[in-house]
């Protein structure tokens, strides 16, 4: 009868929160949208890094044409809040308005991305690179396995000889 009791409360419990909760996301606004023409005269400092239409050409900062006005304006708010620190934007935010960072977010979300920005001769570049570097990785990992090697038949030798008979590395 008390495990019933138990789950008859339980249940209407879980009843009336997830009513409240269903209230609470039917109360949700939508966000207040920018303007991206507003925003096209504010990314002035931005461009630097970012690039003019939002497409960076450096892999170190993020490119933010084409992301959601929602997602960079909050963003946006985070890093003039402080609570996600970048060293290098820290106080470009400070005298920007809500608003203003809606405009950007508007401007930057209306950019469309770009892909495949390298040119043929860095790309090339970029592959021999790789490859290099695959190849000293296997270099490496065989001079690992013959220095094992080494090190076991010096030790078995010097295991087997004594005096003067005796190698070292």
């Amino acid at each position: 009868m008390i495990k019933k009791l138990l789950f008859v409360s339980l249940f209407i419990s879980s009843l009336s929160i997830l009513a409240a909760a269903a209230g609470e996301i039917a109360e949700a606004k939508p966000m207040k949208k920018g303007d991206a023409e507003k925003g096209a005269k504010l990314v002035g400092t931005c461009v630097a890094c970012h690039g003019a239409d939002g497409n960076s050409v450096v892999g170190q900062w993020p490119t933010l044409a084409g992301q959601r006005e929602s997602y960079l304006f909050e963003q946006l708010e985070h890093i003039r809040g402080e609570e996600r620190v970048i060293a290098v934007m820290k106080g470009l935010l400070n005298d920007y308005s809500d608003d203003d960072l809606r405009d950007v977010s508007a401007f930057y979300a209306s950019q469309k991305t770009k892909v495949s920005q390298a040119d043929e001769a860095n790309l090339a570049l970029g592959q021999q690179i790789y490859r290099a570097r695959e190849i000293l990785i296997q270099e490496s990992q065989l001079a690992l396995v013959v220095t094992d090697r080494l090190e076991k038949a010096l030790s078995q030798h010097n295991t087997q000889c004594s005096g003067d008979k005796k190698l070292n590395m």
